[in-house]
């Protein structure tokens, strides 16, 4: 799955507001911080995160809409 797929995924396909993007999924409080960190080239090494399937089993079945 490519990030701009699992952006429309999960934000919706109008979303825009990127610099933003990391905070809301961690406030959702299903994704957790691993502690790690990928570098590949230049730039500022990526922060991996972990899926918490029980922390998201109340939203399963209801649509995440962002304001």
């Amino acid at each position: 799955m490519t990030s701009i797929s699992f952006t429309r995924l999960f934000l919706g396909e109008n979303f825009a507001d990127y610099s933003n993007f990391r905070a809301r999924l961690l406030k959702l409080g299903f994704l957790c911080d691993t502690g790690l960190k990928v570098s590949r080239g230049a730039g500022r090494p990526a922060s991996l995160y972990r899926f918490d399937a029980e922390a998201f089993a109340p939203f399963k079945d209801k649509p995440l809409i962002f304001v």
